[in-house]
């Protein structure tokens, strides 16, 4: 048995995956697997990569029509549905408190 390790920081979060196992070289593909996803997926949702889906949807979605992959699409529709039932408590729309976000970040102070 050998414990293998994984860690990054993806969609602005850090992750640390520890796995045990006899056969090193499958949980060396599977991390590997689970890494090209986590790219994948940050090429759609991240609004940190200017070249993203979602980044191009914010910068030009109020101009027109913006193509969306189908889990974009997907998400943002769940993120509606979640919006109505809260009443407006989660709000997808969250871009514009952006900076204030941003500024607590640095500042360490939730705003």
């Amino acid at each position: 048995m050998r414990t293998l390790r994984d860690s990054a920081t993806k969609l602005a979060t850090t992750y640390d995956v520890v796995v045990t196992a006899r056969d090193e070289a499958l949980v060396r593909e599977d991390f590997a697997d689970a890494r090209r996803e986590l790219d994948r997926l940050e090429a759609i949702l991240s609004e940190w990569q200017p070249d993203s889906a979602l980044s191009r949807l914010n910068r030009e979605g109020a101009r027109g029509a913006v193509a969306v992959p189908a889990e974009l699409l997907a998400i943002l529709r769940a993120s509606v549905n979640v919006s109505r039932a809260t009443g407006g408590a989660f709000d997808v729309t969250w871009f514009a408190f952006a900076p204030l976000w941003n500024a607590a970040a640095k500042t360490q102070v939730i705003p």
